[in-house]
């Protein structure tokens, strides 16, 4: 059961192929570290590999099957972060991730971003060891980055919608009265906005006002999953 909407680029599939491993291999009775279950919940969907782990998590840049997995860098409290998570649609995406990924190397940008990744990657972890909200909004000029490559791939794709590129200017706009808030978005059209406790009841206020919003959904830095007892049907 998810409550997320699926297939609209919020990384739906993340949280079901985790829950998906970890009941399995409780039900067969297998005992597996974190590391051995973030391999396993990757075959079903990248992002499920860092799904299994608690807190601010890193996915390593692995060349094998192996050496490709994910773990908790700082605990859930380590620091407060609030993502309030702007749907400008449910249906799906009309271009899948996979799709998204073989066409990405067609794009002349594409060996520019790889040639700094490493370097980016290294900013954020500094950004959140420090706790320093603004270094951490670079995350912002990297998803543009990302959809450059989208924009500029053969053929090019748009993922984005009306409805995220008017949740994009009130997240600058709001950055301009003072509102510590950035954006990102991931392979779909809908759009995380990242802010700290402090702003985050001004910052969905402002998106749920949006007309072209259908709905926010507030998160924060959470725990690794845990085995629920009762059904869920």
């Amino acid at each position: 059961q998810n409550t997320f909407p699926k297939g609209t680029g919020l990384s739906s599939s993340g949280s079901g192929f985790a829950a998906l491993t970890i009941a399995a291999t409780k039900a067969i009775g297998l005992a597996l570290s974190e590391r051995e279950l973030s391999i396993l919940a990757r075959q079903g969907s990248g992002t499920a590999c860092r799904c299994v782990c608690g807190g601010i998590v890193e996915w390593k840049d692995g060349e094998t099957s192996e050496t490709s997995y994910s773990e908790s860098i700082f605990p859930a409290g380590y620091w407060e972060v609030r993502d309030v998570v702007a749907v400008v649609d449910e249906g799906k995406k009309l271009v899948s991730s996979t799709s998204g990924h073989a066409l990405a190397k067609t794009s002349l940008f594409y060996k520019e971003r790889l040639a700094n990744i490493k370097t980016k990657l290294e900013q954020v972890r500094q950004a959140i060891k420090i706790k320093d909200f603004d270094k951490l909004g670079l995350v912002e000029g990297e998803a543009l980055e990302f959809h450059s490559i989208l924009l500029t791939s053969e053929p090019p794709m748009i993922a984005w919608y009306p409805g995220t590129i008017e949740v994009m200017l009130a997240v600058w706009e709001m950055r301009r009265e003072g509102i510590k808030a950035y954006f990102t978005i991931n392979t779909g059209f809908n759009v995380h906005v990242l802010t700290t406790p402090e702003f985050e009841s001004i910052v969905k206020e402002r998106l749920d006002k949006l007309s072209l919003v259908v709905k926010t959904i507030s998160a924060k830095v959470g725990e690794k999953p845990s085995e629920l007892k009762t059904h869920l049907f």
